[in-house]
């Protein structure tokens, strides 16, 4: 479920080509959004509410007014696999994933087209995109994080923070200082922190584990 930023309407993402919906703020009225080719993979509204961003095989651009696609697909290759859209609204980040790599493409939403070429990420299988509060782009990706810097497009300076996990999307303090991620690669599932300035990384295991981690133990304990 996301929900535009005055709570005005609500989208639910289900599965397959027409598994999403729109809700009023009563969720009382609800409407398809009808024409994505295949299943969303990742969904992402603007901050000014004005668009709903669907990824699957192609970027999507819907009209929160109407819950229309504008035009066609923005002709992407590969798997959106996470949208990140600027504090203004005005454009969109796109992480793009092929069977053997990952870039990050940028795209003008008032032209709904890419701008310049896509980043190349050094490795393929990224998991996710989110923008600090500070502006900056950060890639997750096994064992690593990527600081990207939108107004040239590429990794900052010392920006590959290297890490023994595998993280999902960063979430931001206030400050942008410090981010949080889900540890993806885990068998008993933990948080990770990343303190930015210094790259300072520590894992905190979770106190619920995993399915999988206690079936494991208890075969452990019977032998």
């Amino acid at each position: 479920l996301i929900a535009k930023a005055d709570g005005s309407k609500f989208y639910f993402i289900g599965s397959g080509a027409s598994g999403i919906q729109s809700l009023d703020s009563t969720f009382t009225t609800f409407s398809s959004v009808n024409g994505l080719p295949s299943a969303a993979n990742a969904v992402a509204i603007t901050p000014d509410g004005r668009y709903l961003l669907i990824g699957s095989s192609d970027l999507y651009v819907v009209d929160t007014v109407s819950n229309a696609i504008l035009g066609t697909g923005l002709g992407l290759s590969g798997t959106v696999q996470s949208i990140a859209v600027s504090a203004d609204s005005s454009t969109a980040y796109v992480l793009n994933n092929l069977p053997a790599t990952s870039s990050v493409v940028t795209i003008n939403l008032a032209t709904r087209s890419r701008v310049g070429n896509p980043l190349p990420l050094p490795f393929g299988g990224a998991t996710a995109l989110a923008i600090s509060p500070t502006g900056l782009l950060y890639v997750s990706a096994q064992n690593a994080v990527y600081e990207i810097d939108p107004a040239t497009m590429q990794i900052t300076t010392n920006g590959t923070i290297a890490l023994n996990f595998t993280p999902g999307q960063l979430r931001f303090v206030p400050d942008g200082s410090v981010a949080y991620a889900v540890n993806l690669g885990t068998l008993g599932g933990s948080i990770i922190k990343i303190t930015l300035a210094s790259r300072r990384s520590e894992e905190h295991t979770s106190e619920l584990q995993s399915l999988a981690y206690l079936v494991c133990r208890l075969l452990l304990e019977k032998k």
